[in-house]
């Protein structure tokens, strides 16, 4: 295990969840998060959770910039809405920035009991977990002057409501021809009684129907206690 999440484990006494140890499918973040949220709501991990949300990333536009994707092959300059160098700015290596620019994504933010608030991103180059704060500022680069195009709205669901309220038959993610964009995962589809497939109303920011509460990036912290 890397130092730094060496670290991490033992200051929350040793319950984090190692990466090696959650279902991961490439560009199913969403259902990925949804299995992740459903280890944490049961022993023995959900002995040691105060807190846990699922987040939805997205914006009107549908496309949001997130650093430090193991994904993302974007340049700066993509998003940019100055002349700034983004990465110099945030101490990054040119290497290591890993922008991606997503319809939406999908991450976990955890409160251990008497420890701060962590986000475990399954997709993310920083150390699995990362401490909220740090990975805001990492994955979103709150100074940098962004496009109002790219910039992140949040969905904060409870992790039980998001267990209860989540649906999906996967057709958002086939081409016209039924063709899927992305290898599915191996297991069957997580579908309520009513076969609905809410993944794009999740990522409608917009959307009051919906569970959890939406906020901006200045009030995301705020949002996690």
């Amino acid at each position: 295990m890397p130092a730094a999440e060496l670290m991490l484990a033992t200051s929350i006494g040793g319950m984090m969840v190692r990466r090696s140890g959650c279902t991961y499918t490439s560009c199913y973040c969403e259902e990925n998060v949804y299995l992740f949220c459903r280890q944490l709501c049961k022993p023995p991990l959900s002995q040691s959770v105060e807190k846990a949300w699922a987040i939805w990333v997205s914006n009107e536009n549908k496309t949001v910039a997130v650093w430090r994707q193991g994904g993302g092959g974007r340049t700066d300059d993509e998003v940019s809405d100055g002349d700034e160098d983004f990465s110099r700015n945030d101490e990054d290596d040119d290497d290591q920035v890993g922008l991606a620019v997503w319809d939406y994504h999908v991450v976990c933010a955890v409160k251990h009991m008497g420890s701060d608030t962590v986000i475990y991103d399954l997709d993310t180059t920083l150390p699995f977990p990362s401490p909220a704060h740090t990975y805001i500022k990492k994955a979103f680069r709150p100074h940098a002057r962004i496009r109002s195009s790219f910039r992140p709205l949040f969905r904060v669901v409870e992790a039980q409501e998001y267990l209860e309220c989540f649906s999906s038959d996967r057709s958002h993610m086939m081409k016209a021809g039924g063709e899927f964009l992305a290898t599915p995962p191996g297991y069957p589809c997580i579908l309520r009684a009513s076969g609905e497939n809410n993944v794009m109303k999740f990522a409608d920011m917009c959307d009051s129907s919906m569970p959890g509460v939406v906020v901006d990036l200045s009030s995301l912290l705020a949002a996690l206690r």
